[in-house]
């Protein structure tokens, strides 16, 4: 039933809550798994005062540091599927994780993605917004929320 999995992840409790609920999907069903981390740049660290050289060397130790984050998350779930001996392939992407969740889904053809939401409230969650959010109003897939 569900042959391809995505799990985006972030390393937040609800993720490795939803990397849980994967493994035994995955194990049921003997589904191949996405697991996905996108990172972005802080909005702070884009635009460059005028002639501030360092400031772009600032920003690629954070986009250094951003990446080296999404692939120790990225390697210690896929070795929960690996030690399970269920086939796991990591994605890492740079963009807003809510549109990049949506294409990856649409890449892989997935069946199912499994989702942590972040438990804001429902007026946090509308001021906010939330990659959940953005994720279950633009998906054409079966999506599993978390909590």
């Amino acid at each position: 039933m569900f042959k391809k999995i995505l799990l985006p992840i972030d390393g937040s409790e609800n993720s490795k809550k939803a990397t849980n609920y994967v493994l035994e999907l995955s194990k049921k069903f003997n589904s191949k798994v996405y697991v996905l981390n996108s990172y972005e740049m802080p909005a702070i660290a884009m635009a460059p005062p005028a002639g501030a050289v360092s400031h772009y060397r600032l920003n690629a130790e954070i986009e250094q540091n951003l990446k080296e984050y999404s692939q120790k998350i990225l390697n210690e779930c896929a070795k929960i599927f690996k030690d399970n001996n269920i086939d796991v392939e990591t994605i890492m992407l740079k963009g807003e994780p809510g549109p990049k969740i949506v294409e990856t889904a649409e890449q892989y053809n997935c069946d199912l993605v499994v989702i942590g939401n972040r438990g804001l409230g429902s007026v946090k969650s509308i001021l906010l917004g939330s990659v959940s959010n953005y994720v279950v109003h633009h998906i054409k897939f079966p999506i599993l929320l978390i909590h």
